[in-house]
C-alpha cells in the first residue's frame, strides 16, 4: 500500500495493507478529467503535475489531513500504478478494508457549490442530488470508514456521515445503524445489499460487478474486457461464501425474454429488494453449489402455474412479513431448470409442501438461448388421460399409477411431459401397478401381482412415434431390458400392442388400452399419450379433449 507524505508530497511504500501502514486519511471523489496518476506522480517532471486539474484535490487532501494530525493520506488516482494488473487486482480487492481502516475520510464534492443556500439533509439540495451518491465506487466509500466528512468544492465542510446519517440513509436505502457501524453490513439479505446498487453507475461494466466486493466480502480477480460477465462471477462468488437465497430474489427488467438463468444480468435487476428481510438464519438453508452445469441445489418446488414451479428463497418483503418469497423455475429437461416469469416474485402458501428435488438451474441464459427453449417441448410425449405418478396428488380416478419412470432427466412431472428436444431418436417407458389405496381397500379389480408397462419413442429415420403396452407373461423379453433404455427400445418397438388384458379374478378379464395423438401445444408438436380401461368408472376421455395447464 502506498501513502504520500503530506510534508513531503512524496509517496512512501508500506507492506501488509492498511491494517499494517500508519495512521492515514483518504480521499472519496468522482473521477473527472486530468487525473493525476501514479506515472505523473512519481515522475522526474513532478513540476507539470501541478498544472493538470486533478492535482488540486490531491494537494488539498494532504493539507486537510496535516490539519487533522495525520502524517500520511490516500489518494486512488496516484498512489495505485494501475498499468500493473496484479497491483490494480490486490488494491481492488483491499480497497474496502482500506477505506475502513482510514482514520479519516474525506468527501471532496466537485459539484457541489459553495454558496448553496439550501441544508445538505435537503432532498432537493445538490448534496442529495449530486454525482457522488450515484456512482458505484463511493458506495463502499459511504459505508466502510468509520469517520466521513463531507467537503463542497471550495473545500468548506459541509457536514458529516454521522450529522447526515438519516438524510443519506433516505437517499441510498442504507439503514443508519449500517452507516453508522459497517460490521453490521454482513447480517443483511444479500438482496437487500444488492438494491444499493441498483441505481447506480460505473464508466466501465466491469466495475459494476468489481466495485461490490467489499459489500459482499468477496475476492475475485479483475479481467476488464469481461463486460456483463464480471456481475456473473461476482454473484458465483457470493454463492461459494454464503447460503443465502435472497441473492435469486430479482427482477427482470425484460419482459420479452422468457426464460432467464438463475443470476441477475445486472444490480439494476435488484431495485425492488431493498426491503427484503430474511425469513430464517441461512444457515438452516439447504446448501447449493455451482457446477458446471449450473446451480446445483436440493430443495423443495412448489406446483406452480402453466407448467411451473415455485422456488421459495425463505425471504419475504418487510412490508408482507408473513408470505415467503420464490421465483419461477420451468424444466427444460436433463434435470436442467430455467427462471421464468422472472419479472415477478411469486409467494410460497404457508403450510405448502414442496416436493423435494435436485435441480440444476443455469446460471446465464442469453436472449438467444431463450428464444430455443421456447421450443423445448417440441415433439415431448406427454401422458394426457388415466395417468397417476405413486406418491404424487392423484388427478385421475385409474386404478393403476406409475413407480417407475425412465429416463427420469428427462421427465417433467408438472406437465406430465418426457421432454425429448425434438431429438429424432427416443426411448421413454413407464411401469404402472395398482394404486395403494385400491389394495388397501382390497379393491376386487386389482390384485398385488398386476402390472403392465407403456413404451413409446421414436426411432433413427422415422418421422412417426410408436407406442405399445406390455405384460409381464406376454413380453418377458421386454421387461428384462427394463433399466437398458435402448435394449428396451429395440424390444419394444418389434412388439407393437395398444391393449392388454388383465385378469380380475378368476375368470373374468378386463382390457387396458393406449393410445397416440399428436396435436399442437404453443405451435409445436406434442405426442399424447391416453390410457383407457374398460371399466366404466375410470378415466375415458372424449375425442379431441386436451388437459388443462399442460403448459
Amino acid at each position: 500500500m502506498r501513502l504520500i507524505n503530506v510534508d513531503t508530497m512524496q509517496l512512501e511504500e508500506f507492506m501488509g495493507g492498511g491494517g499494517q501502514a500508519p495512521k492515514y486519511a483518504i480521499l472519496s471523489h468522482t473521477w473527472e478529467d486530468e487525473e493525476v496518476t501514479f506515472q505523473d506522480f512519481t515522475s522526474v517532471h513532478r513540476d507539470t503535475i501541478s498544472q493538470k486539474k486533478g492535482y488540486g484535490k490531491i494537494k488539498k487532501t494532504c493539507q486537510q489531513a496535516r490539519k487533522d494530525g495525520q502524517k500520511y493520506a490516500w489518494v486512488d488516482t496516484c498512489c495505485i500504478d494501475k498499468t500493473s494488473s496484479a497491483e490494480l487486482t490486490e488494491a481492488i480487492n483491499s480497497m474496502f478494508q482500506w477505506y475502513m481502516d482510514a482514520v479519516l475520510c474525506y468527501v471532496w464534492l466537485a459539484d457541489l457549490p459553495s454558496d448553496e443556500g439550501i441544508k445538505p439533509w435537503d432532498p432537493n439540495s445538490k448534496f442529495m442530488k449530486g454525482r457522488w451518491l450515484t456512482r458505484g465506487w463511493t458506495l463502499q466509500e459511504l459505508i466502510a470508514p468509520r469517520q466521513v466528512e463531507f467537503y463542497d468544492q471550495d473545500w468548506n465542510l459541509r457536514g458529516t456521515k454521522g450529522e447526515l446519517s438519516v438524510a443519506l440513509s433516505q437517499a441510498t436505502g442504507i439503514s443508519v445503524e449500517v452507516l453508522r457501524d459497517a460490521s453490521l453490513l454482513y447480517q443483511l439479505p444479500i438482496a437487500q445489499r444488492m438494491s444499493w446498487a441498483a441505481t447506480r453507475q460505473t464508466t466501465r461494466i466491469e466495475d459494476m460487478a468489481y466495485c461490490l466486493l467489499g459489500i459482499f466480502d468477496v475476492n475475485m480477480p479483475m479481467m476488464y474486457g469481461e463486460g456483463s460477465k464480471a456481475f456473473i462471477r461476482l454473484q458465483e462468488e457470493i454463492a461459494k461464501e454464503s447460503n443465502d437465497l435472497s441473492l435469486f430474489a430479482w427482477k427482470a427488467r425484460s419482459p420479452n425474454q422468457r426464460y432467464h438463468g438463475i443470476f441477475a444480468s445486472t444490480p439494476a435487476e435488484f431495485v425492488d429488494s431493498g426491503l427484503i428481510k430474511l425469513n430464517n438464519d441461512p444457515g438452516f438453508n439447504n446448501e447449493f453449489m455451482m457446477t458446471n452445469k449450473g446451480l446445483r441445489i436440493d430443495t423443495e418446488l412448489h406446483s406452480g402455474k402453466g407448467g411451473t414451479y415455485l422456488l421459495g428463497l425463505n425471504c419475504s418483503q418487510a412490508t408482507n412479513d408473513h408470505e415467503q418469497l420464490g421465483i419461477w423455475v420451468s424444466p427444460n429437461g436433463g434435470g436442467l431448470y430455467s427462471r421464468t416469469d422472472a419479472t415477478e416474485f411469486g409467494v410460497v402458501q404457508q403450510g405448502d409442501i414442496g416436493k423435494s428435488t435436485t435441480m440444476f438451474i443455469s446460471k446465464r441464459i442469453s436472449t438467444a438461448r431463450s428464444s430455443a427453449l421456447e421450443g423445448s417441448h417440441s415433439h415431448a410425449f406427454m401422458f394426457r388421460h388415466g395417468f397417476d405418478v405413486l406418491n404424487q396428488p392423484y388427478t385421475s380416478s385409474a386404478l393403476f399409477c406409475a413407480n417407475f419412470i425412465q429416463p427420469k432427466s428427462e421427465w417433467d412431472s408438472q406437465r406430465r411431459m418426457f421432454i425429448t428436444h425434438g431429438a429424432s431418436a427416443f426411448v421413454g417407458c413407464t411401469l404402472l401397478i395398482p394404486k395403494p389405496s385400491m389394495l388397501d381397500k382390497q379393491d376386487k379389480r386389482v390384485r398385488s401381482g398386476n402390472m403392465f408397462m407403456i413404451v413409446f419413442g421414436k426411432t433413427e429415420g422415422s418421422k412417426e412415434p410408436w407406442l405399445t403396452i406390455v405384460v409381464p407373461e406376454s413380453s418377458g423379453d421386454v421387461f428384462q431390458h427394463l433399466h437398458d433404455l435402448k435394449k428396451l427400445g429395440a424390444a419394444a418397438s418389434r412388439n407393437i400392442a395398444r391393449s392388454v388384458r388383465l385378469k380380475d379374478g378368476p375368470k373374468e378379464t378386463w382390457t387396458i388400452s393406449v393410445s397416440l395423438e399428436n396435436i399442437l401445444i404453443d405451435k409445436e408438436v406434442v405426442h399424447c399419450i391416453d390410457i383407457i380401461y374398460s371399466d366404466p368408472s375410470v378415466d375415458k376421455p372424449e375425442k379431441g379433449e386436451g388437459r388443462r395447464g399442460s403448459h
